[in-house]
């Protein structure tokens, strides 16, 4: 063998083992166990958790409380198999189809268990870790499926990684790890109900008002001022960023879209606490937005969506910050 050959493979193996290492040897940070939730027959598939069919059906109410004894959303979960191995993960969906319990836009977190792709037993537990922030300008994002759900997801982990010195705080948590306002589904009159759990932040963004489409817009309209009355009265010192809504291949709930923004901005007009960032008007400006920015369903951002509305947002709060 030739000196050439020789330090070729040495060059291979000394980067195959750096990456081996690398996924082998992450620390994991000092952990609580918060609750043992039993044994599970499962299988994985892609970043997919399959619940064998004798499991009975996870509701959707659970999925946005803090019920540790409990899947929902906000958990980091500890799964061990009969050999002792350990994974952490977190999800972001959940379906039951043909008598199965499909958990989807599964994130793993230090090392993935070898999860086989036949049903094997699992024991699942709720943990805790410490936070891994270290920015100290509190962000929190509200809104619904759009700042949070599947491509949506990567937002925070995206401005993190555009801006540090951010630090995002919620009664949520994303599969990134990341504290949040969203919740699928949400109207504006949801949002409303659940605004005292919001918590103070330096920089709020307010997406909201798509699932309000078919519902009157003047009922709309004054739920986003009464959000806005509680955040600006109750945090005075705090800055509120409607973001423009995005756009959509629905044209009847994009033209109520956009109607609501007009309305909203004479809103925004009237309090010096309040700023609009013009997200759909970015999205926009490309003939071809949809294909580009959209998801299959012509109303989620995918992960191009996503990486836009990120860049715009930080730049607009660097912008505004004092």
């Amino acid at each position: 063998m030739n000196k050439k050959l020789i330090f070729i493979l040495y060059i291979f193996i000394q980067v195959f083992t750096a990456c081996e290492d690398k996924n082998n040897t992450e620390q994991i940070p000092p952990i609580k166990n918060r609750s043992t939730l039993g044994s599970f027959l499962l299988k994985s598939k892609k970043n997919k958790i399959i619940l064998s069919p004798k499991h009975k059906k996870i509701e959707a109410p659970l999925l946005y409380k803090d019920d540790y004894s409990n899947l929902n959303f906000n958990a980091l979960y500890r799964i061990t198999n009969n050999k002792g191995e350990t994974g952490y993960f977190r999800f972001g969906w959940i379906t039951y189809q043909d008598a199965t319990n499909i958990l989807s836009n599964v994130n793993w977190f230090y090392k993935q268990p070898l999860l086989s792709e036949n049903f094997e037993n699992y024991t699942i537990e709720t943990v805790e870790v410490p936070s891994t922030q270290e920015g100290s300008i509190r962000i929190c994002t509200i809104g619904d499926s759009q700042t949070w759900w599947g491509a949506a997801s990567q937002l925070r982990m995206q401005m993190d990684k555009l801006n540090p010195d951010f630090y995002f705080i919620g009664s949520n948590v994303d599969i990134y790890d990341y504290p949040h306002e969203g919740e699928g589904g949400n109207s504006t009159e949801s949002v409303l109900k659940r605004i005292e759990k919001i918590p103070e932040a330096d920089f709020y963004t307010l997406l909201i008002g798509t699932n309000d489409w078919k519902n009157e817009i003047s009922r709309a309209e004054e739920n986003i001022k009464d959000i806005l009355n509680f955040l600006t009265k109750k945090y005075p010192s705090s800055k509120i960023i409607y973001l423009d809504p995005l756009p959509t291949t629905n044209k009847e709930r994009n033209r109520f879209n956009q109607n609501l923004k007009k309305r909203i901005e004479k809103i925004i007009s009237q309090s010096p606490q309040v700023f609009i960032c013009p997200l759909g008007e970015k999205i926009r400006e490309k003939d071809n937005w949809a294909e580009i920015y959209l998801s299959y369903d012509g109303l989620h951002p995918n992960t191009k969506g996503v990486k836009l509305m990120a860049e715009h947002i930080t730049i607009f709060i660097n912008n505004n910050r004092d």
